[in-house]
């Protein structure tokens, strides 16, 4: 099964990490691998970490907390190791993950750091018994058709547009 939780409203990680916990905790091996996202910056990864329940990959180029400021040298490198640590998907796969969260994965498409097909086709792949959950902001039609749920996250009020900054243990 293939569930998605995308849009420009919070809780698609938290959702994501609910299902994996839940999961985990009856014994089913979990692999959460986290896109355009920097290690060890958030209370969840330093609880799965310390749990040992979930296995948690980052890229080895450390993803900045915003892209939109880099020169276009570090920009590219960002993006190539987004595309690396996806295309070392079947890596992890030796071992037999019952789910997989791809976390923030759909935001790879729209810019093209991966291609609709290349997504399309590595769900098209994954095993039957696997559970994949992807999470980002954009949802892209061929992706969207591939899943059995889709939740969509809508904004209608955030405290951020007030000025309110990330607060540690609700944001990260």
């Amino acid at each position: 099964m293939i569930q998605i939780y995308f849009g420009n409203g919070k809780g698609k990680t938290t959702a994501a990490i609910g299902q994996a916990v839940r999961f985990a905790s009856y014994g089913f091996p979990v692999l959460m691998i986290k896109f355009l996202k920097r290690p060890n910056t958030s209370g969840e990864d330093r609880l799965l970490k310390k749990w040992k329940l979930i296995r948690i990959v980052h890229s080895s180029f450390p993803c900045p907390l915003s892209i939109g400021h880099l020169s276009r040298e570090t920009r590219k490198k960002v993006f190539q190791s987004q595309r690396d640590l996806f295309f070392s998907l079947p890596r992890f796969l030796e071992r037999p993950y019952r789910m997989i969260v791809l976390d923030e994965i759909l935001d790879l498409v729209k810019p093209g750091i991966i291609r609709t097909e290349e997504l399309v086709s590595g769900l098209r792949n994954a095993a039957s018994q696997t559970e994949i959950i992807l999470t980002g902001h954009y949802l892209n039609p061929r992706i969207k058709a591939q899943a059995d749920l889709v939740t969509k996250m809508e904004k209608i009020k955030h405290y951020f547009n007030k000025g309110v900054k990330a607060r540690k243990g609700i944001e990260f």
